[in-house]
């Protein structure tokens, strides 16, 4: 899947530079391009407080809706590009863990589900007589 198929969105937030933008487009394209699931939306969010001190990291985060899952990633780091980065990677991990998740559901068998048809109860000697 090419990361032109959709659209996706980036919302900068107090002190984090705009430019950070195409950065958190491409890394997030780039982990979107190798699922086989529709991407219905993808939303990133960046923010940095303006803190001379640098002791409020640059926050990250990301959800994605594939098809009806939304995967959600969230980072925090001294640096907009580290905390991207570490968004990125763990969007990746998301990502393969619910296509192992969705591979792994349907090549189980199916089984009735006792929920539906309650379980089944032993007979008591009183009704069979």
């Amino acid at each position: 899947m090419d990361s032109s198929d959709f659209e996706i969105q980036v919302d900068v937030h107090s002190g984090a530079a705009a430019p950070l933008r195409e950065y958190a487009r491409a890394k997030v394209g780039a982990v979107l391009r190798h699922t086989s699931q529709p991407v219905l939306y993808a939303r990133i969010n960046l923010d940095q407080a303006d803190d001379p001190t640098g002791q409020r990291p640059t926050q990250a985060s990301v959800e994605v809706d594939l098809n009806g899952t939304v995967l959600l990633a969230k980072a925090e780091a001294p640096t907009p590009t580290e905390a991207i980065d570490l968004m990125k990677d763990r969007l990746s991990a998301r990502l393969a863990r619910s296509d192992t998740h969705r591979h792994h559901r349907s090549t189980l068998p199916h089984t009735p589900s006792t929920a539906t048809t309650g379980p089944e109860l032993p007979r008591s000697s009183a009704a069979s007589s």
